[in-house]
Protein backbone atom coordinates (compact mmCIF):
# COMPACT_ATOMS: atom_id res chain seq x y z
CA UNK A 1 0.00 0.00 0.00
CA UNK A 2 1.59 3.36 -1.21
CA UNK A 3 0.28 6.12 0.73
CA UNK A 4 1.72 9.40 1.03
CA UNK A 5 1.94 10.81 4.33
CA UNK A 6 1.76 14.54 3.08
CA UNK A 7 -1.66 14.27 2.02
CA UNK A 8 -3.19 12.17 5.06
CA UNK A 9 -1.65 15.18 7.37
CA UNK A 10 -3.27 17.93 4.94
CA UNK A 11 -6.59 16.15 6.42
CA UNK A 12 -4.93 16.90 9.73
CA UNK A 13 -4.62 20.58 10.38
CA UNK A 14 -3.79 19.58 13.82
CA UNK A 15 -0.32 18.10 13.24
CA UNK A 16 0.35 20.13 9.97
CA UNK A 17 2.89 22.82 9.74
CA UNK A 18 2.98 25.51 6.79
CA UNK A 19 6.84 24.64 6.17
CA UNK A 20 8.96 22.85 3.09
CA UNK A 21 8.12 19.54 2.62
CA UNK A 22 10.84 16.65 3.74
CA UNK A 23 11.67 13.22 3.34
CA UNK A 24 10.91 10.70 5.80
CA UNK A 25 12.53 6.80 6.03
CA UNK A 26 11.46 4.37 8.55
CA UNK A 27 13.15 1.04 8.51
CA UNK A 28 14.89 -1.59 10.54
CA UNK A 29 13.73 -5.56 11.79
CA UNK A 30 11.05 -6.48 14.23
CA UNK A 31 11.50 -10.22 15.21
CA UNK A 32 11.37 -12.72 11.65
CA UNK A 33 7.68 -12.64 10.48
CA UNK A 34 7.28 -12.53 6.66
CA UNK A 35 3.99 -12.38 4.79
CA UNK A 36 1.36 -11.86 5.08
CA UNK A 37 2.63 -10.03 8.37
CA UNK A 38 2.54 -5.92 7.81
CA UNK A 39 3.90 -3.29 9.60
CA UNK A 40 0.89 0.30 9.81
CA UNK A 41 2.56 3.60 10.04
CA UNK A 42 -0.76 5.15 11.79
CA UNK A 43 -1.75 8.68 12.74
CA UNK A 44 -4.95 8.29 15.79
CA UNK A 45 -7.19 5.88 13.71
CA UNK A 46 -5.68 6.36 10.27
CA UNK A 47 -3.48 4.46 8.68
CA UNK A 48 -1.00 6.69 6.67
CA UNK A 49 1.78 3.61 5.13
CA UNK A 50 2.27 0.40 5.30
CA UNK A 51 5.39 -2.18 4.25
CA UNK A 52 4.83 -5.96 4.28
CA UNK A 53 7.47 -7.75 6.13
CA UNK A 54 10.66 -10.22 4.91
CA UNK A 55 12.17 -11.69 7.70
CA UNK A 56 11.08 -8.63 9.88
CA UNK A 57 12.55 -6.31 8.02
CA UNK A 58 10.42 -3.22 6.26
CA UNK A 59 11.28 -0.25 4.86
CA UNK A 60 8.69 3.12 5.04
CA UNK A 61 9.51 6.37 2.66
CA UNK A 62 6.85 8.85 2.31
CA UNK A 63 6.95 13.09 2.73
CA UNK A 64 5.51 14.93 5.24
CA UNK A 65 5.25 18.98 6.35
CA UNK A 66 6.20 18.91 9.94
CA UNK A 67 7.37 16.31 12.39
CA UNK A 68 4.36 14.16 13.54
CA UNK A 69 3.97 12.09 16.10
CA UNK A 70 2.76 8.42 14.81
CA UNK A 71 2.42 4.62 15.96
CA UNK A 72 3.68 2.00 14.55
CA UNK A 73 1.65 -1.51 14.03
CA UNK A 74 2.77 -5.07 13.55
CA UNK A 75 -0.32 -6.99 12.17
CA UNK A 76 0.82 -11.26 11.65
CA UNK A 77 -2.25 -11.37 9.53
CA UNK A 78 -1.39 -8.22 8.05
CA UNK A 79 -4.71 -6.75 8.28
CA UNK A 80 -5.00 -3.85 10.41
CA UNK A 81 -8.40 -3.91 11.45
CA UNK A 82 -9.91 -1.80 14.27
CA UNK A 83 -7.40 0.64 16.12
CA UNK A 84 -9.58 0.46 19.29
CA UNK A 85 -8.80 -0.98 22.46
CA UNK A 86 -5.36 -2.03 23.28
CA UNK A 87 -3.16 -3.23 20.59
CA UNK A 88 0.02 -5.20 21.07
CA UNK A 89 3.43 -5.29 19.13
CA UNK A 90 3.12 -1.17 18.61
CA UNK A 91 5.35 1.73 18.87
CA UNK A 92 4.87 5.20 19.58
CA UNK A 93 7.40 7.02 17.37
CA UNK A 94 7.86 10.84 15.63
CA UNK A 95 8.34 11.41 12.07
CA UNK A 96 10.88 13.48 11.08
CA UNK A 97 13.29 14.47 8.46
CA UNK A 98 16.01 11.68 7.93
CA UNK A 99 15.64 8.14 8.87
CA UNK A 100 14.33 6.28 12.03
CA UNK A 101 16.05 2.80 12.77
CA UNK A 102 13.96 0.30 14.74
CA UNK A 103 15.32 -3.09 15.74
CA UNK A 104 13.64 -5.52 17.80
CA UNK A 105 14.15 -9.33 18.43
CA UNK A 106 10.70 -9.72 18.64
CA UNK A 107 8.17 -6.97 18.68
CA UNK A 108 7.35 -3.51 18.98
CA UNK A 109 7.20 -3.08 22.83
CA UNK A 110 10.87 -4.44 22.96
CA UNK A 111 12.18 -2.21 20.25
CA UNK A 112 15.18 0.35 20.04
CA UNK A 113 14.90 3.65 17.86
CA UNK A 114 17.46 5.63 16.46
CA UNK A 115 16.87 8.63 14.74
CA UNK A 116 17.04 12.68 14.42
CA UNK A 117 16.45 15.42 17.71
CA UNK A 118 12.65 14.70 17.59
CA UNK A 119 13.05 10.99 18.12
CA UNK A 120 15.33 11.80 20.50
CA UNK A 121 13.34 14.02 22.66
CA UNK A 122 10.54 11.93 22.06
CA UNK A 123 12.40 9.09 23.95
CA UNK A 124 12.99 11.43 26.66
CA UNK A 125 9.32 11.99 27.68
CA UNK A 126 8.43 8.30 27.07
CA UNK A 127 11.09 7.72 29.52
CA UNK A 128 10.20 10.69 32.30
CA UNK A 129 6.25 9.07 32.18
CA UNK A 130 6.70 5.46 31.23
CA UNK A 131 6.68 4.69 35.48
CA UNK A 132 3.19 6.64 36.26
CA UNK A 133 1.79 4.86 33.56
CA UNK A 134 2.94 1.44 34.76
CA UNK A 135 1.29 2.74 38.20
CA UNK A 136 -2.03 3.76 36.25
CA UNK A 137 -2.02 -0.42 34.61
CA UNK A 138 -0.99 -1.57 37.96
CA UNK A 139 -4.07 0.61 39.89
CA UNK A 140 -6.19 -0.09 36.95
CA UNK A 141 -5.31 -3.76 37.37
CA UNK A 142 -5.78 -4.16 40.97
CA UNK A 143 -9.49 -2.53 40.71
CA UNK A 144 -10.30 -5.26 37.79
CA UNK A 145 -9.48 -8.07 39.83
CA UNK A 146 -11.30 -6.78 43.00
CA UNK A 147 -13.37 -9.27 45.01
CA UNK A 148 -17.08 -8.63 45.32
CA UNK A 149 -16.96 -7.31 48.82
CA UNK A 150 -14.35 -4.77 47.51
CA UNK A 151 -16.35 -4.11 44.84
CA UNK A 152 -19.04 -3.00 47.36
CA UNK A 153 -17.00 -1.28 49.30
CA UNK A 154 -17.29 2.61 49.42
CA UNK A 155 -14.03 3.04 50.21
CA UNK A 156 -11.99 0.97 48.36
CA UNK A 157 -13.58 2.38 44.94
CA UNK A 158 -12.82 5.81 46.47
CA UNK A 159 -9.46 4.71 47.15
CA UNK A 160 -8.38 3.60 43.49
CA UNK A 161 -9.93 6.37 42.16
CA UNK A 162 -8.07 8.83 44.89
CA UNK A 163 -4.95 6.45 43.18
CA UNK A 164 -5.70 7.16 40.06
CA UNK A 165 -6.44 10.93 40.01
CA UNK A 166 -3.02 11.52 41.33
CA UNK A 167 -1.35 9.75 39.07
CA UNK A 168 -3.41 11.54 36.31
CA UNK A 169 -2.17 14.91 37.62
CA UNK A 170 1.68 13.18 38.21
CA UNK A 171 1.25 12.34 34.13
CA UNK A 172 0.47 16.21 33.32
CA UNK A 173 3.40 17.46 35.40
CA UNK A 174 5.63 15.20 33.73
CA UNK A 175 4.52 16.52 30.67
CA UNK A 176 4.67 20.52 31.41
CA UNK A 177 7.74 19.90 33.21
CA UNK A 178 9.07 18.30 29.52
CA UNK A 179 7.03 21.71 27.75
CA UNK A 180 9.12 24.12 30.17
CA UNK A 181 12.41 22.45 29.38
CA UNK A 182 11.71 22.02 25.59
CA UNK A 183 10.05 25.01 24.25
CA UNK A 184 11.78 24.84 20.74
CA UNK A 185 11.14 20.87 20.24
CA UNK A 186 8.03 19.72 18.22
CA UNK A 187 7.22 17.01 21.21
CA UNK A 188 6.34 19.64 23.55
CA UNK A 189 3.65 21.14 21.39
CA UNK A 190 2.29 17.80 20.84
CA UNK A 191 2.30 17.22 24.45
CA UNK A 192 0.43 20.86 25.20
CA UNK A 193 -1.95 18.84 22.50
CA UNK A 194 -2.17 15.40 24.01
CA UNK A 195 -2.68 17.45 27.72
CA UNK A 196 -5.53 18.98 26.15
CA UNK A 197 -7.50 15.85 25.77
CA UNK A 198 -6.05 13.93 28.56
CA UNK A 199 -7.68 16.41 31.00
CA UNK A 200 -8.72 20.12 29.83
CA UNK A 201 -5.90 22.19 31.27
CA UNK A 202 -6.44 25.46 33.43
CA UNK A 203 -5.86 28.13 31.28
CA UNK A 204 -2.80 29.63 34.01
CA UNK A 205 -0.99 26.50 33.89
CA UNK A 206 -0.94 26.46 29.66
CA UNK A 207 -0.94 30.10 28.92
CA UNK A 208 2.63 30.49 29.65
CA UNK A 209 3.95 27.27 28.45
CA UNK A 210 2.45 28.23 25.13
CA UNK A 211 3.89 31.61 25.21
CA UNK A 212 7.49 30.38 25.74
CA UNK A 213 7.34 27.97 22.85
CA UNK A 214 9.30 29.37 19.88
CA UNK A 215 8.07 31.25 16.86
CA UNK A 216 8.20 28.60 14.47
CA UNK A 217 5.88 26.13 16.77
CA UNK A 218 3.71 28.83 17.49
CA UNK A 219 2.92 29.81 14.14
CA UNK A 220 2.17 26.60 13.02
CA UNK A 221 -1.23 25.24 12.44
CA UNK A 222 -0.61 23.14 15.54
CA UNK A 223 0.40 25.92 17.28
CA UNK A 224 -2.69 28.11 15.84
CA UNK A 225 -4.85 25.47 16.75
CA UNK A 226 -3.98 25.44 20.29
CA UNK A 227 -3.90 28.77 20.66
CA UNK A 228 -7.58 28.79 19.93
Amino acid sequence: MKKQLLAALLALPVLAAAQTPFTYTIKGKVGRLSAPAKIYLVRGLQPLDSATLKNGEFTIRGTAEAPVAAQLVVRRQGRLGSMFGRISNRASIFVEPGTLLVTSPDSLENAAFKGGPVMTDHLRLQAAVAPIGARMVATTAQAQKATEAQRNDPAFSQRIQAQLAALDKDMLQANYAFVRANPHSWVSLDALHGMRMWDPPQYATVAPLYEALSPELKASPAGRDLRS
